[in-house]
């Protein structure tokens, strides 16, 4: 009986070290600086992205409307909380005919911190404005 116990608790953690973590998100829908990044892309759709904006012969079709970017704040917490930021970074990209702003963390010497294995990610889930706006913001 005590093995059978036994191998039903190991069964069961396992089990719940498996599952993956849904970031943790406190009252103000604010991301833990120590759970799992949200809103990243790969390095490959951000070359994508910047690639096919900086391609386009006339941007004014994208641009002539938009008064800005939605931002979400836990883009901004969680770069900014990478090891060695000091700044961030964001480069215009397109994406399926939307403007994007891809946004990466920077170090002391300027460079743009990329690399997934050290915590180092790319963020985007930006909303062009008027998609996403204050109407009654003073720059609208």
């Amino acid at each position: 009986m005590k093995k059978v116990f036994l191998l039903l608790a190991f069964i069961t953690v396992g089990l719940i070290s498996c599952e993956e973590e849904a970031p943790a998100v406190n009252e103000s829908n604010q991301v833990s600086l120590k759970s799992t990044p949200i809103n990243t892309i790969s390095l490959e759709t951000a070359q994508q992205w910047a690639n096919d904006w900086r391609k386009l012969e006339d941007k004014s079709t994208y641009i002539d409307d938009v008064k800005g970017w939605n931002v979400p704040g836990s883009d901004l917490t969680q770069v900014m909380a990478q090891d060695d930021a000091v700044d961030s970074r964001m480069y215009i990209g397109l994406n399926d005919n939307e403007t994007k702003l891809i946004i990466v963390g920077v170090d002391a010497d300027g460079k743009d911190m990329i690399d997934a294995s050290k915590g180092w990610y790319i963020y985007d889930a930006t909303e062009p404005c008027p998609h996403k706006c204050d109407s009654e913001s003073p720059l609208f």
